[in-house]
């Protein structure tokens, strides 16, 4: 019988009507005593403080796991519990089902959900998605007065990452994620199940017969994770002689002490190297190892900009290896900073004057001007024999104009600054990539960032981005069908 309620996809009318009762007998079989040490030490620390706390559910076996023991374990702090649930859109109705679910689970346990829809379907890449719902649990703590968030990861999750993150080249910080507790922003993400298997939470669940859903996207091998999941950890098991899961554990946790230890003496060297105008000393700096330096420049740029915490090691490194070189002199590490090399020091200049572009309509047929004095101007051509000539010619410059087919506009056109996720696949290139990649490969300049208009249509689909050729999928195919002329004009400087 519990076989069958986990192999069909069941729904919110399979649940069970003593779903409170079974929270209990799940937490019989993993108590506190089983919970990972540091989230239960932050957890007797804060609770008592916290207005709110969320607790993330999908409606999956691991995120169902934490929310009903976190419920049976404190049951003094439910009307504390906030449940999140994003909705990815990835799977149709499925998607929406699960959101279904999640809710009527709420409704059980009479505890408050907060749920939002990603605004389309589009498939997207792992990090991609990660980003999605950081930014959705950034916007319900900041209204919700929520500090704490829990999630289900477990020890599958940590062996996957490692494997992830060692291909991508990662560092000590990196290696070391997910862990038990990490601090975003202002949320404390806390991971109480970190140590336990994937089989240890589903064997719990079974026996306290609590039904689940399951994401069938996991199996799909679009994703690298569902790749080593399916392809490499079954090998990579039977290929050693001792439980892969426990071993990769201790290395997961000997990783994490080596880069709380790194952490602690590079604070203490970070706070030798800072001279009283913000800047480091690099003479000070250089007798440290290349791993100290790396984290002083870490610690700079999180104290004196708003570099993307995910971009932090990566602009640090590259700091690190321009300092090795006598031609480097500024480096952009922010939409309005740059780290500016003077002497024996390391500076970070400014810019804050720069006005970025609002999401702004331009319907066909008409113009916009900037405070800046650029404009840009959306044109239909009706003479198709001209937009064919303008085609096969091949003269136009893509700092200035662009043609589009009709259909890719249909909706109007829109435009603003670019954002951070923005990808982009210009004709002729082998595949899409993050535009502010492409910016950079260019070598454009911190105002030429903010300043340049980003062309839209009203699904948010980037048509034109002045500087490169249209995108791929608004390619005038047949002018027939009709074009729109893209003119962007910049100010002129002297």
């Amino acid at each position: 019988m519990v076989d069958d309620l986990i192999l069909i996809m069941p729904e919110a009318s399979d649940l069970p009507n003593d779903l409170i009762e079974r929270s209990g007998k799940l937490l019989s079989h993993c108590p506190l005593a089983e919970w990972n040490p540091d989230v239960i030490e932050v957890l007797n620390r804060n609770l008592s403080k916290s207005k709110h706390l969320g607790i993330a559910c999908s409606g999956g076996a691991d995120s169902l796991f934490t929310l009903l023991l976190f419920y049976a374990a404190f049951p003094l702090l439910r009307h504390k519990i906030i449940v999140l649930h994003f909705n990815h859109k990835l799977r149709g109705k499925d998607s929406e089902t699960d959101e279904s679910y999640v809710a009527s689970i709420c409704l059980k346990l009479d505890l408050r959900l907060i749920s939002k829809s990603a605004k389309n379907s589009e498939r997207k890449d792992e990090a991609s998605l990660r980003d999605l719902r950081i930014g959705f649990f950034n916007e319900v703590s900041h209204k919700n007065g929520m500090d704490i968030i829990l999630q289900g990861h477990h020890l599958n999750d940590v062996a996957e990452s490692l494997l992830w993150r060692v291909a991508r080249g990662s560092y000590t910080e990196g290696l070391s994620s997910p862990k038990p507790v990490s601090k975003v922003g202002s949320i404390c993400f806390i991971r109480p199940f970190i140590d336990l298997p994937k089989k240890r939470i589903l064997e719990a669940m079974k026996v306290a017969e609590i039904p689940w859903r399951e994401d069938l996207s996991n199996e799909s091998a679009l994703y690298l994770r569902n790749r080593l999941r399916q392809s490499v950890m079954p090998v990579w098991q039977n290929a050693v002689d001792h439980d892969l899961l426990k071993g990769l554990a201790k290395t997961a946790q000997a990783i994490r002490d080596d880069a709380v230890a790194l952490d602690f003496h590079a604070k203490k060297a970070f706070d030798g190297c800072m001279l009283n105008d913000g800047s480091i000393d690099l003479h000070r700096m250089n007798h440290y190892p290349n791993a100290t330096k790396l984290r002083i420049i870490r610690l700079w740029l999180s104290a004196h900009s708003r570099v993307n915490p995910r971009l932090k090691a990566e602009k640090a490194q590259m700091i690190l290896k321009e300092l090795e070189s006598s031609l480097w002199y500024r480096l952009q590490v922010d939409q309005n900073a740059w780290v500016m090399r003077s002497g024996n020091c390391l500076h970070l200049e400014k810019d804050e004057n720069i006005n970025p572009i609002p999401l702004s309509s331009l319907p066909i047929n008409s113009e916009i001007h900037f405070p800046d004095r650029s404009f840009s101007i959306a044109a239909e051509i009706s003479n198709t024999s001209l937009a064919s000539k303008e085609i096969k010619e091949k003269s136009i410059d893509p700092s200035q104009m662009a043609l589009i087919c009709h259909n890719a506009a249909n909706n109007g056109v829109f435009l603003r600054t670019r954002k951070q996720g923005d990808s982009f696949r210009p004709m002729g290139s082998k595949g899409t990539k993050k535009l502010a990649r492409r910016m950079i490969d260019q070598k454009w300049t911190n105002p030429q960032k903010i300043k340049t208009p980003v062309f839209l249509n009203s699904e948010g689909q980037i048509l034109w981005v002045p500087g490169f050729p249209p995108s791929d999928f608004a390619k005038v195919r047949n002018p027939k069908h009709g074009v729109i002329r893209l003119t962007y004009k910049a100010a002129r400087t002297e």
